[in-house]
């Protein structure tokens, strides 16, 4: 996960993105966040080395999201 606020462009940096944009996006083309999780959560990663770096290689701090799709209204 990127540090909140991070602009979409750190995913070329760091190969992070702020969960903030995956919502945005996902409720762009149609569906609502049913569910998150802290699953993944990791307090000890300050989200600015890139994610391939063997210090932090499957241990960054990262987010679980469910979406759903929305309903198409009644007619």
């Amino acid at each position: 996960m990127a540090p909140v606020g991070a602009p979409a462009t750190t995913g070329g940096d760091t190969h992070r993105i702020d969960k903030a944009i995956v919502i945005s996006l996902a409720e762009a083309h149609g569906f609502r966040l049913a569910e998150e999780s802290d699953l993944f959560a990791n307090a000890e990663d300050d989200r600015t080395i890139n994610v391939f770096d063997p210090s932090i290689r499957r241990k960054s701090d990262r987010f679980l999201l469910r979406f759903e799709k929305n309903q198409a209204p009644d007619l």
